[in-house]
């Protein structure tokens, strides 16, 4: 299983986005192979956040263009929602200690808990995620 971060959504849906055609490109290809890519609902609360903010865009994505690039990528057939284990919160304590994160650091780590409790493979294009142990990661044009 697959666990696309947030910045791999927002950088394959907004065209104004350095790369965004190869990005595109990869979600497609992923959404449509053999993989499950598992869609959980705080990258997706993350993915609507960053996408409509003024802050971040100029000009941001529409709360109902972003749902339709949500919707879309839920419908594809590798697309899976899978529940969030009970054990969640001892993993993300264990993830904490060990990488030292707090503050701005714990979405992170909370999103690299997700990933190991759900034994997925991270991808982002976010380097940041290699405080996390055991977190099985790599960039989307990287190697497999």
């Amino acid at each position: 299983m697959i666990l696309p971060d947030v910045n791999v959504l927002v950088y394959a849906a907004r065209e104004d986005v350095p790369d965004c055609a190869r990005y595109r490109c990869w979600l497609e290809a992923a959404l449509l192979g053999p993989e499950p890519v598992a869609m959980v609902a705080p990258v997706i609360a993350g993915f609507l956040r960053v996408v409509t903010n003024p802050r971040v865009f100029t000009h941001p994505s529409t709360l109902d263009d972003a749902l339709a690039f949500v919707d879309a990528a839920l419908a594809a057939p590798a697309a899976v929602a899978p529940a969030l284990s009970e054990r969640l919160t001892v993993t993300l304590a264990k993830v904490c200690h060990r990488a030292g994160a707090t503050a701005d650091r714990v979405p992170d780590a909370y999103l690299a808990a997700i990933a190991l409790d759900l034994d997925a493979e991270l991808v982002t294009a976010d380097r940041g995620f290699a405080r996390f142990e055991g977190l099985r990661r790599r960039h989307p044009f990287g190697p497999r």
